[in-house]
């Protein structure tokens, strides 16, 4: 088939809303197994770098050839195939954490879902820009398509993460776009009908192997922040985020298994009179719940609406807990003149900690929504309080400190690997816990809005911590 101008430009706009689509979607589909790190975004833009200029070699080789249009085709048509294989990501995922480092794993997953999508975008580009040169050969081309597939990113990304995204979820969102680079393939082809059985062949064999692939959760959903599934395992329910467990639940008592918030029911006093509560990150709402027994008011304020929905269909959030859904952030910015008895921030998600909430600037509004000086701040962290992982917990203590808080540390278990630290604050150094994990540190860095350290210095514990978390999990069989 000739190809119009027209055709070719229409083909350009959709290779740019694949490409940067393709590449926001892998990100999230590598997140649920190893997170969203620095490392892991290296690693997703180098891939997509390579797979670029290969595609891009390999296309000016092919712009050489009579027959562009075939070879345009075939490229197209093997590139959906490779998009629609991300069905397989889930179950190749876990045979590379049998087999390689985390880090191995991150590359490996990384290339199967990101390098060959990403060569043949290339190529296509290529190809296509070459066409339209042979169309109007007195006129600049070049310039033209990367406009157009430029525009075509940005469109694409928008639909994506603010359309398909939230309502179709990431998986769906890309086979979306397998389809309709597979519709652009049969158009160009010669022989459709050859075609069409190819693909109805392909994603039939797809179907079959992954069918059965959402049995074992009980709710599972993906989004734009974060998959979020759960899962019932022996007695007890898991909230995952990304494939990190942020809640767990006895199923028998409806309460929580997790050591820091029995740690934090053990150490903070029942309130004779009432007292409020501000949670940042609700999450599961088991903390919450554990905390209205100690006659507390509570305002619980989520960022994710989903975990919301999951808090109160599956780990049974009281309805005497108000809840908000909003940004921490947004929502310690706007604050009124609401003061807090306790003010809580545990805000994992996944294997990281939202560090913007945790800035000098940020801690210094927080401080002012405190009561009193007795007042107080916990802070729920990784459990690295020495050696190299513990440098982003050393930032953090400065930080605290450069605000006047008073703090005591508590580490729920010895191994480091497996535990969570709990940083107790307020501003008078009384009526804090009296059991205490002694931290030393020679850093002096603090955590601002200008000088943002944490995400730089709590790398190497995020990666640690989710290392550890997939081996649990794995162990678990969940």
């Amino acid at each position: 088939m000739k190809l119009s101008s027209n055709f070719i430009l229409i083909l350009a706009f959709i290779v740019g809303a694949s490409l940067l689509s393709i590449e926001i979607a892998s990100s999230r589909m590598i997140a649920v197994f190893f997170g969203s790190s620095l490392y892991v975004w290296l690693t997703v833009l180098c891939i997509t770098l390579l797979g670029l200029a290969i595609g891009y070699f390999i296309g000016s080789k092919l712009s050489n050839h009579t027959k562009k249009e075939k070879f345009l085709s075939y490229i197209l048509l093997l590139t959906s195939v490779a998009i629609s294989l991300w069905y397989l990501s889930n179950p190749i995922a876990l045979f590379l954490l049998q087999m390689f480092s985390l880090t191995g794993c991150v590359i490996f997953h990384t290339a199967f879902l990101l390098l060959f999508p990403m060569m043949g975008l290339g190529a296509t580009s290529t190809l296509l820009a070459n066409l339209l040169q042979r169309k109007t050969p007195h006129k600049e081309v070049y310039g033209k398509i990367l406009m157009t597939s430029t525009l075509g990113s940005i469109v694409g990304a928008i639909i994506c993460v603010l359309l398909l995204f939230p309502t179709l979820g990431i998986l769906l969102s890309t086979m979306v776009y397998a389809i309709i680079i597979f519709l652009c393939a049969i158009i160009i082809f010669k022989n459709k009908s050859s075609l069409i059985v190819a693909g109805i062949i392909i994603l039939s064999i797809v179907s079959l192997l992954t069918k059965n692939e959402l049995k074992k959760y009980i709710y599972y959903n993906e989004g734009a922040l974060s998959s979020i599934s759960v899962i019932d395992k022996d007695s007890t329910r898991y909230l995952l985020v990304n494939n990190i467990i942020q809640s767990e639940m006895n199923l028998k008592t409806k309460k929580s298994n997790v050591k820091y918030i029995h740690f934090i029911d053990s150490l903070l006093p029942y309130s004779v009179n009432k007292k409020d509560a501000l949670i940042i990150g609700l999450g599961g709402g088991l903390l919450a719940n554990t905390l209205l027994l100690k006659n507390y008011n509570i305002i619980g304020v989520e960022l994710d609406s989903r975990i919301l929905l999951v808090a109160k269909q599956f780990f049974y959030l009281s309805p005497q807990i108000q809840n908000i859904c909003a940004d921490g952030q947004y929502f310690l910015d706007t604050a009124k003149t609401r003061k807090y008895n306790l003010i809580v921030l545990d805000i994992f998600k996944s294997e990281e900690q939202a560090s913007y909430l945790l800035t000098r600037e940020t801690l210094e509004k927080t401080k002012t929504l405190l009561a009193d000086k007795n007042s107080m701040l916990i802070i729920n962290w990784h459990g690295y309080y020495s050696g190299e992982s513990a440098r982003g917990t050393h930032i953090l203590l400065n930080t605290l400190q450069s605000c006047k808080f008073y703090t005591q540390t508590v580490s729920t278990d010895k191994n480091q690997n497996y535990s969570n630290l709990i940083l107790f604050s307020n501003l008078s150094g009384t009526e804090l816990p009296n059991s205490v994990t002694k931290i030393y540190t020679d850093i002096k860095n603090i955590h601002t809005n200008t000088d943002f350290l944490m995400d730089l210095y709590n790398a190497k514990a995020n990666f640690e911590w989710r290392k550890n978390y997939l081996g649990f999990i794995q162990l678990l069989n969940i």
